[in-house]
């Protein structure tokens, strides 16, 4: 799970949100990583979708949302995921 509007992270020239190059540093160490994101903001859903996470979950949706996204999130693409 990564939080879209982790405080204390500069987004820089990135239009994508704040986590942004936290995710593009993650995937070049594991590129294979399940990311989720959350966060308090409708309009982060489409930034954080299109700078590559695998789901996303508003902190304002029921608890179900959650689980529906790491269920998408987690399933294997083309093939095994691990």
């Amino acid at each position: 799970l990564l939080d879209w509007e982790l405080p204390g992270l500069q987004s820089g020239r990135s239009t994508a949100g704040p986590a942004h190059p936290l995710l593009r540093a993650l995937r070049l160490v594991r590129p294979d990583l399940v990311v989720v994101a959350l966060s308090s903001r409708s309009e982060a859903r489409w930034a954080a979708l299109a700078g590559g996470t695998d789901a996303f979950a508003g902190k304002w949706e029921p608890p179900e949302h959650l689980l529906a996204a790491l269920r998408i999130a987690g399933k294997p693409k083309d093939g095994c995921r691990w």
